[in-house]
């Protein structure tokens, strides 16, 4: 079932990053605003879905293209962690007498430490004020929620959409002044 995972993972980031992220514009610097201009929990409320399916459905895949594209990290440093708690909560499961739950829930943490710090970096490539423990418990309850608002901000910023399975520049990239 993991490596199965896994490879879905991989073959969709591979798809999606020459698709998309290999094909996005350059990052334009933030125009102004003091903090993410959708809410944590506004993900799926936007008008063109695509984000949430893909924050939901392939969030490392969404997360590397919003971090690649604003020079946070690499594409493929989200999925790289995704496997390694994968492989950790396969690891502890096999040690005797571990609660049932605590692996999966582990895991979720141990993402949640790399998540919040690249999202800290996000906020300072746009000059947006940081927020450690509030990132870190936010992507520790709804990590597809932190990404999709994270992705609605690059997307808009600069000046595209992500589709499903392709890019569309919708507008000049927004450029502070």
């Amino acid at each position: 079932k993991d490596l199965c995972e896994v490879v879905l993972l991989l073959l969709f980031g591979w798809f999606y990053k020459r698709r998309i992220t290999s094909k996005r514009p350059a990052l334009p610097m933030n125009d102004g605003a003091e903090d993410f201009r959708t809410g944590v929990f506004s993900c799926c409320m936007q008008e063109r879905g695509c984000n949430c399916f893909w924050a939901f459905f392939m969030q490392q895949v969404r997360m590397g293209d919003t971090f690649q594209a604003s020079g946070v990290t690499s594409f493929w440093a989200p999925t790289a962690v995704f496997v390694a708690s994968r492989i950790i909560a396969n690891l502890m499961g096999l040690v005797p007498g571990m609660p049932a739950g605590l692996p999966t829930t582990s895991m979720f943490f141990f993402q949640a430490v790399f998540y919040a710090r690249w999202r800290n970096a996000l906020r300072r490539e746009l000059s947006l004020p940081r927020n450690d423990c509030g990132d870190f418990c936010l992507y520790s309850l709804c990590a597809p929620c932190l990404a999709a608002q994270e992705a609605n901000e690059i997307d808009r910023l600069s000046g595209v959409y992500v589709g499903c399975f392709k890019i569309e520049i919708v507008g000049q990239p927004l450029i502070a002044r």
